[in-house]
């Protein structure tokens, strides 16, 4: 998540914001856009650039899993 809070700080965007709603909404981006207030093509756009930025493939489910821990750990510990 390193990456990604380095670049929400820097390009005051939303990533890690989004990829908690992503998993708030089980994966589901039509779901995630709304809950986010995006068209879709932002959620899209967004997402690219999760795997971009953090050299990641989200569509593994072991990305998946270790990025659902990583952030509940975020929550849990209260950082950023």
């Amino acid at each position: 998540l390193g990456a990604l809070e380095d670049y929400d700080l820097r390009q005051h965007a939303d990533l890690v914001k989004t990829l908690d709603a992503f998993f708030t909404c089980h994966g589901n981006l039509s779901q995630t856009a709304e809950m986010l207030i995006v068209h879709r093509n932002t959620l899209l756009y967004r997402m690219n650039r999760i795997n971009e930025i953090a050299e990641i493939d989200i569509n593994r489910p072991e990305t998946r899993l270790a990025l659902h821990l990583a952030l509940t750990i975020r929550k849990l510990l209260g950082t950023r």
